[in-house]
């Protein structure tokens, strides 16, 4: 045999000589049935166990409970909880289950669809039911859109003279809380001891939205407590805009007072009263208005 040729080597472990005449038997392979029949019982648990919790009646929930609900209409907060529920996860899976069905989504729609509640928490009551607890918002103003033709008498800088009915006519008013979210109609007020806003600015709001700022709300609130110790009766407020910084007050008597939200209520409250019971003590009836936005100092006409 040449050099350049390797002579191939053989094993003694893994190749068997040949020998003529004996024929080799091959030893058929051994399926690995265990490991198939573990598969098989792992897929029929996991399909029993996805039955179970998806689609078996032993989670489904049959009964929706609404508590705490005052002006909401707890029937209405059902009727959306359960049209929820009808809904599918994934476009398969339903969600009419406990085991599964997704409580934080159903909450931000129920919150949503009902700007009247403050907080709301969903228990889950083995085995068939929702139990829904909320608490509505509590009324802290009362605020109304002045007509269409109505802002420029009741602007802050109109100087026509008063009338009978000095308040602006209102095309709808809603009720709003102490961060002075807008969230639930409220009727025509008139002598209301709730304060009162009426907002003559161009931008619209609706249930659910920021009508005033909370921190002039407070101050208003604040001045028409601190004017009745001093026989002074504040009907309402004028506003041109949602969040501005400018307070006019329509006084029960017709005249009005140009407030400073930045400073205290109590000291414009003091400055007033101090007005009222001396320089013009004698005029209130052909006052038009008090300005007290500058600090320390009070105009009126």
């Amino acid at each position: 045999m040449p050099f350049w040729q390797k002579r191939k080597k053989s094993s003694v472990f893994f190749a068997a000589p040949e020998i003529k005449g004996v024929k080799k038997i091959r030893r058929p392979r051994t399926a690995n049935w265990r490991l198939r029949l573990a598969a098989a019982g792992v897929f029929f648990v996991l399909a029993g166990l996805g039955y179970l919790i998806f689609w078996s009646p032993v989670f489904k929930i049959r009964n929706i409970v609404v508590e705490g609900a005052v002006f909401v209409p707890a029937e209405d907060v059902e009727k959306t909880a359960d049209n929820f529920c009808r809904q599918n996860f994934l476009k398969i899976i339903p969600r009419d289950t406990l085991a599964v069905i997704p409580v934080g989504e159903l909450k931000e729609e129920l919150m949503s669809d009902f700007p009247a509640i403050a907080e709301m928490k969903i228990k889950k009551i083995f085995w068939h039911e929702l139990k829904v607890n909320l608490t509505e918002r509590e009324t802290a103003a009362i605020w109304c859109r002045v007509q269409a033709g109505e802002e420029t008498f009741f602007s802050a800088t109109s100087t026509k003279g008063r009338v009978k009915n000095f308040l602006p006519e209102t095309e709808n008013c809603f009720f709003a809380d102490r961060n002075g979210i807008l969230f639930r109609e409220a009727p025509t007020v008139s002598g209301t001891l709730q304060t009162v806003f009426y907002f003559t600015g161009q931008k619209t709001a609706d249930l659910g939205q920021v009508g005033v700022n909370a921190e002039i709300l407070n101050s208003a609130a604040e001045l028409k407590k601190q004017a009745r110790n001093f026989d002074v009766g504040i009907s309402g407020f004028l506003l041109a805009e949602k969040n501005g910084k400018e307070l006019t007050a329509l006084t029960s008597e017709g005249w009005r007072v140009f407030f400073n939200p930045d400073s205290s209520p109590v000291s414009q409250i003091k400055v007033l009263a101090a007005l009222l019971a001396d320089e013009i003590k004698g005029k209130r009836a052909e006052l038009e208005y008090v300005d007290l936005r500058l600090p320390n100092r009070a105009y009126y006409k």
